[in-house]
């Protein structure tokens, strides 16, 4: 495990030579309370929740919210369906009796007549804010989506807000966050906190890949930028060094060798075709298990994997080449950092203080 990044950093402005009035401060690797596990209670308890806390965009996620109530909180959230979690029986089963739950749009809440009154002492975006999806670029924000596709519906997107490019059917990005940031600010009353927290920890991605969490990185980094120009004192930002994410990448080689061992296996025991050629089947079983006792140790050997996939028949050729790819991705990745530099690798969520 790579070692804690501790300490405290003040950024420049570029060409200005004078601190911004922001401090941020990394908690990376073993200091991150989610770095390797899922635990909302664990991180609410970490970062604070305040004594009213309103969650933005919470849909049928309702973990973090719960885990605030448990920990002495007034919670509040805001969502544009209650209907689609509605239809998982969570409103039936009297699951949201732990907050104050009001259907609308965010974009509206500081307007006159909107349900949320503020102040709060924190805002909460639990993957609501961005998506990681490799589409993400095409990908409408969790906390709008419903108003845009409903106008899409009627066909009235000329009443959609500004942040919103009919033209091209996308979200101009840095008119939505500055108005999402501008209403947080204002529900705050001008103090208290801002915690966006990556979507990986909601189900809503499709993909863990490097690709991915560069994307994100660099949408991390420009909440970072609008929050310091709104006058964050402090920001905490959570996630793994370039170390810490090498090591994340070795461990998830372990756990794919000894995921594919099991689904090797059972392909085995069931399939009905040949492993082999006739004539090579007896060698090709003999290879197969040697190969399947490393991988259930969570050792892959690359040079045995592809010689031993020459001689597999296609079925089990096809298989092999799924492990040999998704083993490689994630080697050169962790290759790849090792020779980085910088401060996080991966950012899973940011807390702004004001």
């Amino acid at each position: 495990m790579a070692r804690p990044v501790k300490g405290e950093r003040r950024k420049v402005v570029k060409g200005s030579g004078k601190p911004l009035p922001s401090t941020i401060k990394y908690h990376l690797d073993a200091e991150n309370p989610i770095a390797y596990v899922v635990d909302s209670k664990t991180f609410m308890k970490a970062i604070g929740t305040g004594k009213k806390m309103l969650e933005v965009g919470h849909g049928s996620n309702l973990a973090p919210s719960k885990a605030a109530h448990d920990l002495g909180a007034e919670v509040h959230g805001i969502t544009m369906d209650l209907k689609h979690i509605a239809k998982r029986g969570i409103t039936d089963r009297g699951m949201l009796k732990h907050m104050h739950s009001y259907v609308g749009d965010f974009m509206d809440a500081t307007q006159e007549g909107s349900p949320v009154k503020g102040p709060f002492d924190h805002v909460l975006f639990w993957g609501s804010l961005h998506s990681t999806s490799f589409l993400s670029e095409y990908c409408l924000p969790v906390i709008t989506e419903g108003r845009i596709s409903a106008l899409l519906e009627k066909g009235e997107l000329n009443k959609a807000p500004a942040y919103f490019d009919t033209a091209t059917g996308r979200i101009d990005p840095r008119e939505f966050l500055k108005t999402v940031l501008r209403n947080c600010k204002t529900l705050l009353g001008g103090k208290g906190r801002i915690t966006i927290v990556s979507p990986r920890y909601t189900g809503r991605t499709l993909s863990g890949s490097g690709e991915v969490l560069t994307n994100e990185l660099e949408k991390f980094h420009q909440y970072i930028i609008r929050l310091k120009k709104l006058g964050a004192k402090k920001i905490h930002v959570y996630g793994l060094s370039r170390e810490g994410a090498v090591d994340v990448y070795r461990r998830g080689i372990k756990e794919t060798a000894k995921k594919h061992e099991g689904l090797l296996r059972k392909f085995m025991d069931a399939s009905k075709w040949k492993i082999a050629r006739r004539g090579q089947e007896e060698e090709a079983v003999t290879d197969m298990k040697k190969f399947l006792g490393k991988l259930g140790r969570g050792q892959y050997d690359a040079e045995h994997a592809k010689s031993l996939s020459e001689k597999l028949n296609y079925e089990y050729k096809l298989h092999m080449h799924i492990l040999i790819n998704e083993i490689e991705r994630m080697e050169k990745k962790a290759k790849k950092l090792e020779g980085e530099q910088g401060t996080a690798a991966r950012i899973d969520a940011i807390v702004a203080e004001f």
